[in-house]
Protein backbone atom coordinates (compact mmCIF):
# COMPACT_ATOMS: atom_id res chain seq x y z
CA UNK A 1 0.00 0.00 0.00
CA UNK A 2 2.87 2.38 0.48
CA UNK A 3 4.12 1.34 -2.81
CA UNK A 4 0.55 2.57 -3.88
CA UNK A 5 0.71 5.98 -2.17
CA UNK A 6 -1.43 5.02 0.97
CA UNK A 7 -0.24 7.98 3.79
CA UNK A 8 -1.13 7.99 7.23
CA UNK A 9 -3.64 10.91 6.36
CA UNK A 10 -5.28 9.39 3.45
CA UNK A 11 -8.78 9.36 2.62
CA UNK A 12 -9.41 6.15 1.03
CA UNK A 13 -12.19 6.09 -1.42
CA UNK A 14 -12.61 1.80 -2.22
CA UNK A 15 -15.54 0.55 -4.68
CA UNK A 16 -16.10 -2.42 -7.54
CA UNK A 17 -18.43 -3.47 -9.71
CA UNK A 18 -20.14 -6.17 -7.78
CA UNK A 19 -22.41 -4.90 -4.79
CA UNK A 20 -19.76 -3.81 -2.46
CA UNK A 21 -18.19 -7.27 -1.93
CA UNK A 22 -14.79 -6.67 -2.78
CA UNK A 23 -14.69 -2.87 -1.51
CA UNK A 24 -16.35 -3.84 1.57
CA UNK A 25 -12.83 -6.17 2.13
CA UNK A 26 -10.50 -3.64 1.37
CA UNK A 27 -12.52 -1.29 3.84
CA UNK A 28 -12.20 -3.86 6.68
CA UNK A 29 -8.47 -4.86 5.59
CA UNK A 30 -7.42 -1.21 6.10
CA UNK A 31 -9.06 -0.51 8.99
CA UNK A 32 -7.74 -3.48 10.54
CA UNK A 33 -4.38 -2.36 9.54
CA UNK A 34 -5.07 1.01 11.69
CA UNK A 35 -6.28 2.99 9.02
CA UNK A 36 -9.57 4.56 9.52
CA UNK A 37 -10.14 7.17 6.90
CA UNK A 38 -11.58 4.96 4.61
CA UNK A 39 -15.24 5.21 2.83
CA UNK A 40 -17.07 2.88 0.25
CA UNK A 41 -18.72 4.49 -2.76
CA UNK A 42 -22.16 3.98 -2.68
CA UNK A 43 -23.53 1.91 -5.65
CA UNK A 44 -19.45 1.06 -6.90
CA UNK A 45 -17.95 1.98 -10.44
CA UNK A 46 -21.52 1.22 -12.38
CA UNK A 47 -23.07 4.55 -10.33
CA UNK A 48 -20.37 6.48 -10.53
CA UNK A 49 -20.14 5.59 -14.54
CA UNK A 50 -23.90 6.08 -14.86
CA UNK A 51 -23.93 9.68 -12.92
CA UNK A 52 -21.79 11.25 -15.96
CA UNK A 53 -19.16 11.19 -13.63
CA UNK A 54 -15.32 11.15 -15.13
CA UNK A 55 -13.28 8.11 -15.47
CA UNK A 56 -10.14 7.27 -17.65
CA UNK A 57 -7.77 4.12 -18.14
CA UNK A 58 -4.55 5.65 -17.21
CA UNK A 59 -2.60 4.53 -14.34
CA UNK A 60 -0.59 7.26 -13.23
CA UNK A 61 2.66 5.98 -11.24
CA UNK A 62 1.63 6.95 -7.29
CA UNK A 63 4.70 8.30 -5.30
CA UNK A 64 5.49 5.88 -2.10
CA UNK A 65 3.56 6.84 0.85
CA UNK A 66 4.41 6.84 4.49
CA UNK A 67 1.34 4.56 5.97
CA UNK A 68 2.67 2.71 9.45
CA UNK A 69 0.39 -0.28 10.32
CA UNK A 70 -0.88 -0.91 13.52
CA UNK A 71 -3.12 -4.04 13.30
CA UNK A 72 -6.64 -4.59 15.47
CA UNK A 73 -5.82 -7.62 16.94
CA UNK A 74 -9.43 -7.61 18.52
CA UNK A 75 -10.71 -7.88 15.20
CA UNK A 76 -10.02 -10.88 14.23
CA UNK A 77 -11.27 -14.31 16.14
CA UNK A 78 -9.39 -17.33 15.02
CA UNK A 79 -10.57 -20.89 14.76
CA UNK A 80 -9.33 -22.34 18.44
CA UNK A 81 -11.38 -19.29 20.05
CA UNK A 82 -14.37 -19.82 18.04
CA UNK A 83 -14.38 -23.33 18.30
CA UNK A 84 -15.24 -22.94 22.41
CA UNK A 85 -18.41 -22.36 21.72
CA UNK A 86 -18.89 -19.02 23.81
CA UNK A 87 -18.87 -16.56 21.12
CA UNK A 88 -22.38 -14.97 19.07
CA UNK A 89 -20.98 -16.68 15.56
CA UNK A 90 -23.39 -14.98 12.34
CA UNK A 91 -22.95 -16.86 8.94
CA UNK A 92 -23.26 -14.55 6.20
CA UNK A 93 -23.63 -16.91 3.18
CA UNK A 94 -26.66 -18.01 1.51
CA UNK A 95 -29.49 -20.05 4.25
CA UNK A 96 -29.29 -22.64 1.58
CA UNK A 97 -25.42 -23.39 2.24
CA UNK A 98 -25.82 -22.42 5.86
CA UNK A 99 -28.33 -25.73 5.89
CA UNK A 100 -25.91 -27.95 3.92
CA UNK A 101 -28.61 -28.16 1.36
CA UNK A 102 -25.69 -26.86 -1.30
CA UNK A 103 -22.23 -26.15 -1.12
CA UNK A 104 -21.19 -25.16 -4.68
CA UNK A 105 -17.37 -24.38 -3.34
CA UNK A 106 -16.32 -26.10 -0.43
CA UNK A 107 -15.84 -29.95 -0.25
CA UNK A 108 -18.19 -30.19 3.14
CA UNK A 109 -21.63 -28.49 3.30
CA UNK A 110 -22.97 -26.93 6.58
CA UNK A 111 -22.28 -24.45 9.00
CA UNK A 112 -20.65 -24.12 12.40
CA UNK A 113 -22.40 -25.41 15.25
CA UNK A 114 -24.30 -22.38 17.00
CA UNK A 115 -24.20 -19.94 14.34
CA UNK A 116 -27.19 -18.04 13.00
CA UNK A 117 -27.36 -17.33 9.60
CA UNK A 118 -27.44 -13.64 8.46
CA UNK A 119 -27.01 -13.45 4.53
CA UNK A 120 -25.05 -10.83 3.19
CA UNK A 121 -26.69 -10.29 -0.16
CA UNK A 122 -29.93 -8.20 1.01
CA UNK A 123 -27.92 -5.25 1.98
CA UNK A 124 -27.54 -3.82 -0.91
CA UNK A 125 -30.27 -3.53 -3.95
CA UNK A 126 -30.41 -4.57 -7.00
CA UNK A 127 -28.69 -1.96 -8.40
CA UNK A 128 -25.78 -1.98 -5.98
CA UNK A 129 -27.07 0.42 -3.69
CA UNK A 130 -26.56 -0.42 0.29
CA UNK A 131 -30.09 -0.09 1.65
CA UNK A 132 -31.67 2.19 3.93
CA UNK A 133 -30.60 2.52 7.61
CA UNK A 134 -33.89 1.50 9.20
CA UNK A 135 -34.10 -1.42 6.82
CA UNK A 136 -30.11 -2.60 8.45
CA UNK A 137 -31.12 -2.03 11.88
CA UNK A 138 -34.24 -4.42 11.81
CA UNK A 139 -32.37 -6.81 9.97
CA UNK A 140 -29.18 -6.53 12.60
CA UNK A 141 -31.32 -5.67 15.85
CA UNK A 142 -31.41 -9.25 17.28
CA UNK A 143 -27.40 -8.83 17.57
CA UNK A 144 -27.57 -5.40 19.64
CA UNK A 145 -27.33 -6.42 23.13
CA UNK A 146 -25.18 -5.30 26.09
CA UNK A 147 -22.83 -8.31 26.12
CA UNK A 148 -19.36 -7.00 26.22
CA UNK A 149 -17.99 -9.05 23.11
CA UNK A 150 -19.23 -8.06 19.68
CA UNK A 151 -20.00 -10.51 17.24
CA UNK A 152 -18.07 -12.75 14.94
CA UNK A 153 -18.93 -13.16 11.46
CA UNK A 154 -17.96 -15.53 9.41
CA UNK A 155 -18.73 -16.49 5.46
CA UNK A 156 -16.56 -18.93 3.00
CA UNK A 157 -13.58 -17.29 2.86
CA UNK A 158 -13.74 -14.50 4.92
CA UNK A 159 -14.70 -11.56 2.27
CA UNK A 160 -18.28 -11.64 2.22
CA UNK A 161 -18.78 -11.64 5.93
CA UNK A 162 -16.88 -7.99 5.68
CA UNK A 163 -20.00 -6.87 3.85
CA UNK A 164 -22.02 -7.86 6.98
CA UNK A 165 -19.76 -6.54 8.66
CA UNK A 166 -20.08 -2.94 7.33
CA UNK A 167 -23.63 -3.26 7.35
CA UNK A 168 -23.68 -3.91 10.79
CA UNK A 169 -21.31 -0.92 11.68
CA UNK A 170 -23.97 1.11 9.69
CA UNK A 171 -27.03 -0.16 11.33
CA UNK A 172 -25.91 -0.11 15.27
CA UNK A 173 -22.26 2.26 14.95
CA UNK A 174 -20.43 -0.64 16.22
CA UNK A 175 -17.58 -2.71 15.02
CA UNK A 176 -17.66 -6.23 14.73
CA UNK A 177 -15.00 -9.24 14.49
CA UNK A 178 -14.06 -11.86 12.06
CA UNK A 179 -13.23 -15.76 11.78
CA UNK A 180 -10.98 -14.84 8.82
CA UNK A 181 -10.34 -18.43 7.80
CA UNK A 182 -14.30 -19.24 7.48
CA UNK A 183 -15.65 -22.03 6.30
CA UNK A 184 -13.08 -23.30 3.96
CA UNK A 185 -10.67 -23.07 7.25
CA UNK A 186 -12.93 -24.22 9.81
CA UNK A 187 -14.37 -28.11 7.81
CA UNK A 188 -10.39 -28.78 8.18
CA UNK A 189 -10.48 -28.82 11.71
CA UNK A 190 -13.90 -29.05 13.13
CA UNK A 191 -17.33 -31.13 11.92
CA UNK A 192 -19.96 -29.60 10.50
CA UNK A 193 -23.86 -29.42 11.60
CA UNK A 194 -26.38 -29.08 9.27
CA UNK A 195 -29.64 -27.40 9.24
CA UNK A 196 -31.73 -24.75 10.85
CA UNK A 197 -30.66 -23.88 15.03
CA UNK A 198 -33.33 -24.97 17.31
Amino acid sequence: MIAAGLNNESQVIVYDQDHGIYASRAWWLLNWLGHDKVALLNGGFKAWHASGHASDNQWPPPKKGDFAFHLKEDWIVPKEKVALGNELVIDSREHIRYMGQSEPIDPVAGHISGAICIPFKDNTDEDGFWKPLDFLVKKFEILVSDKTDPPVFYCGSGVTACHNILAYKLATGRDARLYPGSWSEWINYYPATTGNLP
